[in-house]
């Protein structure tokens, strides 16, 4: 989310997730192929570096994986990933 409050678009989270995953899905149709949902920096620094805390960074991790496996608009099923990649941890 901290990368989104950049754009002033934070509140929006759920629905590029879920829609990106809904284009993915789409695109991956009739192949035989996985859909990954990528889950990187946060943009801000850990702390002692950064002002964010390891439990707030905890805590945004898996509110994006939550947010991919919800219920996709009273949908009565999740349209999630398959998989999760958990990239470019630096800090």
């Amino acid at each position: 989310r901290p990368q989104l409050k950049n754009f002033d678009i934070e509140d929006r989270q759920k629905e590029i997730i879920q829609g990106s995953l809904k284009i993915a899905r789409a695109a991956a149709a009739g192949q035989n192929v996985k859909v990954a949902l990528s889950i990187g920096p946060m943009g801000d620094l850990l702390e002692p570096l950064g002002a964010v805390s390891l439990k707030e960074a905890e805590e945004e991790f898996a509110n994006v994986a939550r947010l991919a496996v919800e219920d996709d608009a009273g949908s009565g099923h999740a349209k999630g990933p398959d998989l999760f990649i958990f990239e470019t941890f630096t800090n």
